[in-house]
């Protein structure tokens, strides 16, 4: 006679993750830049996002990583016609507070590194930047970002950010060089193949 069940593991029961509920994400992202004058550009940029998740009838709550409001606002000084082509450049990052009421119970947003009852602090920098190019191929940059040495801690992330700091770089631009290797293997390498 045949069997009414057929028992394939001694394991009775089996989890899985599903995705249960539905959410809703809504945002948008304004930029804008315009030029002031010959070489000197004005831009903005802005973002909003807001996501709560869709519970049966009842009323919605936070959905998790939704950041708070953040963008950058800067002008810029860059004379393309300049020998050095010198860049010069200040600007604003900006993030805004995400209230308490907004982070989902027990959820992914590192609730523990807010402020109690009050959220996650908005914060501003103000940063600056200069560069210069030199023989076409040559960037020396350097930059003093958070000036004002600001503590914050960037939305959903578990360390603070840097405070004042001063950076210098250097970089090169092996294009051509790497080009012409590049030519040079391919046309030999077809020269073997013939």
């Amino acid at each position: 006679m045949g069997q009414d069940s057929i028992v394939l593991t001694a394991q009775k029961r089996h989890f899985a993750n599903q995705n249960k509920r539905s959410a809703r994400v809504l945002g948008f992202q304004a930029s804008f830049k315009a030029r002031i004058t010959e070489g000197v550009i004005f831009s903005a940029a802005y973002n909003y996002t807001r996501g709560r998740i869709q519970n049966d009838g009842q009323s919605d709550s936070p959905l998790d990583h939704i950041p708070p409001v953040y963008g950058r606002v800067g002008v810029k000084y860059d004379l393309p016609k300049d020998p050095a082509k010198l860049n010069a450049e200040i600007f604003v990052l900006f993030n805004g507070k995400k209230d308490i009421k907004n982070y989902l119970l027990n959820g992914e947003d590192n609730e523990r590194y807010a402020v109690p009852n009050y959220g996650m602090p908005a914060w501003w920098t103000f940063n600056a930047r200069l560069s210069s190019q030199f023989f076409g191929k040559l960037t020396l940059q350097t930059g003093l970002d958070n000036i004002f040495d600001v503590q914050y801690r960037v939305f959903a992330s578990g360390i603070h950010a840097p405070g004042r700091h001063l950076f210098v770089a250097a970089r090169y631009s092996f294009e051509r060089l790497i080009s012409r290797f590049f030519n040079f293997l391919v046309v030999n390498l077809f020269g073997l193949i013939k």
